[in-house]
């Protein structure tokens, strides 16, 4: 109702992104830049052992080095690309940040500022599955993100939902966004999300 619907929604978000502590992933691009550097070089490496291998008698003592040598780089290669995959596996396992630009996917839906509790069950129902509503709970921290997913393709649904709750609790949603959720909709790119799962979606917490 606040983070999603409310007026404030921005504002909200916009005081978490300032506070989000992102040098986990600073750390994962920095590390990912350095074994991609690490790939370049050994692609090098094996090149420039595959021409000199080239010119070489392949029973001479110095080929079959190189060929030693460029099995050696053959493994650290695979190695490389293994520890790669390990960081895409971490990335993928945590919720996308938000940013700026995602945000403003949020003011493409009406305000609501009555209470979402007072709307009908099967109403609610009915935005919770459109909009994929999901909560996880952490044991450990003793706290619940809830998360939704925001589909361009779907935003029109969302907002027609919206405003069946609204009419429902005696609200008229504030459709004065309306024109930015046409500029949304023909934005770049399939889908814009926000929501807690992996997969190029965006978190509100």
């Amino acid at each position: 109702a606040d983070r999603v619907f409310g007026r404030d929604r921005r504002a909200i978000l916009d005081v978490d992104l300032s506070t989000v502590d992102d040098r986990v992933e600073q750390e994962r691009d920095a590390e990912r830049e350095r074994l991609q550097r690490s790939l370049a070089d050994i692609a090098r490496r094996q090149n420039s052992i595959m021409r000199q291998a080239q010119d070489s008698d392949p029973d001479d003592p110095f080929t079959r080095a190189l060929r030693g040598t460029y099995n050696e780089l053959d493994t650290e290669r695979a190695a490389t690309h293994t520890a790669i995959a390990t960081l895409d596996v971490a990335e993928n396992a945590e919720p996308a940040r938000a940013t700026a630009a995602d945000a403003a996917l949020l003011d493409s839906l009406p305000y609501l500022a009555a209470n979402l509790a007072a709307a009908p069950e099967s109403l609610l129902r009915q935005l919770f599955e459109v909009t994929k509503l999901s909560l996880r709970l952490d044991f450990d921290g003793d706290h619940v993100l809830i998360g939704i997913v925001l589909p361009e393709d779907d935003l029109p649904t969302i907002i027609a939902t919206v405003e069946q709750v609204g009419e429902a609790i005696g609200e008229v949603p504030d459709q004065r966004t309306s024109a930015a959720c046409a500029d949304a909709v023909r934005a770049p790119g399939r889908i814009r999300t926000c929501a807690p799962a992996s997969g190029g979606r965006c978190s509100i917490p």
